[in-house]
């Protein structure tokens, strides 16, 4: 059985009021002038910008937390995957 996909994604939309920009072509979006490099993989998507801290801020796509942005530096913060438990 194969597995149908849509040939194109719906279109995300965010709350009025939400930080948003756009994804170009070689993966960046502008920042108070700059650019900053999130992914290709997003090229033509717009991702939400929600501040978490002081110059910080958690990017999504749609529901899906993507990073946090530090504005001081201009530096994307991965998320860290969770450290499994060694067995003893």
């Amino acid at each position: 059985m194969t597995r149908r996909y849509p040939l194109r994604l719906p279109v995300i939309t965010y709350p009025r009021g939400t930080v948003t920009r756009h994804i170009r072509s070689q993966g960046e979006f502008r920042w108070r002038g700059r650019q900053i490099y999130l992914s290709e993989t997003l090229a033509g998507e717009d991702i939400a910008f929600y501040p978490t801290a002081d110059y910080q801020w958690q990017i999504s796509w749609g529901e899906m937390k993507l990073a946090i942005f530090d504005e001081n530096n201009g530096r994307i913060i991965c998320p860290t995957s969770p450290q499994k438990t060694k067995k003893q």
